[in-house]
């Protein structure tokens, strides 16, 4: 049987392990080398004999003659190795300088306009006598009076610091007046160091010593003071007073707003505190001495404080940690009760303990699971549901039902699976794309760690997507097993659809459809010798479908024809290409085979 495969220049046959060569292909190949041969032999004596020209005896290296000069057009060029600056700045010397007519661009590299004329040059001022001395001696030649000459300081002072002579008369005057009485010293600013309003007029003195003695006396209140001897200063019935009880012993404010006998404020002079009282009952204490901290909350009975806010320490003011389930900021403006506009990152709050030397971890409700999604990508630890342990000789294969089945999402289950017995524990990683356009998984893996590699099915069964790890007959000793954690993308990737609804068991038996099997399965099928159709393909026009669960097209199935007959039939009818496709396979030859054809068969990634 001719191979497949030739060779690019005369077509020689290039078998495959799974072609078998005749003797007929042998010698076909045979006669093509033997023509190529005699054909080069043939080329060849006509250029010996002269009869066919060599393209390149026209040509010298390559070039027509045109490429080359002749010997008289060389000898008329100069040789480079004489056309030098320096044997033409010898010629030059010969005639250059005076009367030579020679105008050069440049002298000493620079313009024209780099030199002055030596008419310029005369007119200039010589440096030697631009000098301090000179300047003085023309200066002196013209200041004075009259010279207009307005200089910035006088012996170093600005104006402000000289008084003129009209202000040093007025002084003078006042100040004699001053001296003999005739004049108070009505301008001076301040007495004893102290401005005007510091003191007080004797009429205010008599007036507050006679306010005083009202006050000491009872027949005034005290309007600014808020206690007087430890307590709430009232006057009875005095309409004056800042507070005041009413006629049925309750105190009353000036603004109008009541306290009444067994509600409020009450003082305890013993305790030093502050109560707020209901009913007569006290319900929170107030030292205003020691207020509730982190060393006496629990001594000051501060443990039922109930505080809606906590303090970011790393910003201060305006930033705070809240309850956001209403989904509503502090300020007021609505806010995502799930996901925080900024991501987590260490210089957003972290919440520890603290034992007055170390911190310590606190554990909240959701320290179940932990999770996160940004950038197109969730994660999540431990989720819930996701582990199991079981005793001795628990028989049955290990299913995981995810929380959903076909929303688009890719995912990335990681399963660590103990086992009692040695070298039976391993881990697995293992997932795919929850494909809603065909309604399967497809693009899974099932890559193991360890000593074990179990057939693993992914499947679908009462709407959620599975996977079976191990056969239904395996027997499991004290078998602990734990989705450690699971990374999701693409669509669906909201952490608060998967951080719960999984459930990990052990079960008797393969439940739902089965999309997709790792690793492929081995074993022996029979290519009947029925039902073939055309392929369209010249070079295997016959084609035949054979149905396979679990197979999609990112696999590949190799058949290897069993020996004897079977052996045989597929060598005649040129069984030897096959293609993947979901849940079945295509198998092509060149002729129907006359009978069925036993092979075996590997399904591979």
């Amino acid at each position: 049987m001719p191979a497949q495969n030739k060779t690019n220049n005369i077509q020689l046959n290039q078998w495959q392990n799974n072609e078998y060569p005749k003797m007929a292909d042998f010698n076909e190949d045979n006669s093509k080398i033997d023509a190529a041969v005699k054909a080069l032999n043939d080329d060849i004596n006509k250029i010996k004999s002269g009869e066919t020209v060599v393209e390149n005896a026209n040509k010298l290296g390559d070039h027509n003659s045109s490429h080359f000069a002749t010997v008289t057009q060389l000898s008329q060029k100069l040789n480079v190795n004489v056309f030098t600056a320096q044997n033409i700045l010898n010629l030059l010397s010969a005639v250059d300088g005076a009367g030579s007519g020679l105008d050069a661009d440049k002298l000493d590299g620079h313009d024209s306009t780099h030199f002055a004329t030596v008419s310029a040059l005369n007119t200039k001022l010589s440096t030697d006598a631009f000098n301090a001395a000179n300047i003085l001696a023309k200066l002196l030649t013209v200041d004075g009076s009259n010279s207009e000459l307005d200089a910035d300081l006088l012996d170093g002072h600005e104006a402000e610091y000289f008084a003129t002579a009209t202000k040093a008369a007025e002084n003078t005057s006042e100040i004699d007046l001053i001296k003999n009485g005739v004049t108070a010293a009505g301008n001076a600013a301040k007495l004893g160091g102290q401005l005007p309003a510091h003191y007080a007029t004797a009429a205010a003195a008599n007036q507050n010593a006679s306010d005083i003695t009202a006050i000491k006396n009872g027949t005034q209140a005290v309007g600014n003071a808020n206690k007087l001897g430890g307590a709430i200063a009232y006057v009875n019935n005095n309409p004056n007073s800042i507070v005041k009880r009413d006629g049925s012993g309750n105190i009353k404010t000036a603004s109008g707003v009541y306290f009444r006998n067994n509600d409020g404020i009450f003082f305890d002079d013993s305790t030093n505190k502050f109560y707020f009282t209901k009913d007569g009952t006290n319900h929170l204490a107030l030292d205003f001495d020691n207020f509730p901290n982190r060393s006496n909350h629990a001594s000051l009975d501060a443990e039922d404080f109930v505080v809606g806010q906590l303090a970011w320490n790393k910003y201060g003011n305006g930033h705070t940690i809240f309850d956001a389930s209403k989904g509503i900021t502090p300020s007021g403006t609505a806010c995502d009760n799930f996901n925080p506009a900024i991501p987590w990152n260490p210089s957003k709050p972290t919440l520890l303990a603290f034992n007055g030397t170390e911190t310590s971890g606190v554990r909240v409700d959701s320290a179940a699971f932990a999770e996160s999604h940004s950038n197109g990508v969730g994660y999540i630890v431990n989720p819930r549901g996701g582990k199991m342990s079981h005793g001795n000789n628990k028989q049955g294969a290990i299913a995981i039902v995810l929380p959903h089945g076909w929303v688009n999402t890719m995912i990335k289950i990681r399963l660590s699976v103990y086992e009692y017995r040695n070298n039976r524990s391993f881990e697995v990683v293992l997932g795919g794309y929850l494909y809603a356009g065909v309604s399967s998984w497809i693009n899974t893996f099932a890559n193991y760690t360890g000593d074990r590699t179990l057939k693993t099915r992914f499947a679908f069964h009462s709407g959620k997507a599975r996977i079976y790890v191990g056969e239904p007959s395996d027997v499991w000793h004290y078998p602990k097993i734990v989705i450690t954690d699971v990374q999701i993308g693409h669509s669906s990737i909201e952490t608060h659809l998967w951080h719960a609804g999984f459930e990990v068991g052990v079960v008797s038996a393969i439940y739902g459809s089965v999309s997709r099997i790792h690793p492929p399965d081995m074993g022996t099928v029979t290519i009947p010798a029925s039902g073939w159709v055309n392929s369209g393909l010249a070079s295997h026009p016959k084609m035949k479908e054979i149905p396979f669960a679990g197979m999609h097209s990112g696999y590949k199935i190799e058949l290897t024809p069993l020996m004897s007959d079977s052996h045989e039939r597929a060598f005649e009818c040129g069984l030897e290409k096959t293609q993947t496709f979901d849940g079945y396979y295509r198998v092509y030859a060149k002729e129907i085979p006359t009978s069925n054809i036993m092979c075996d068969y590997e399904v591979r990634k």
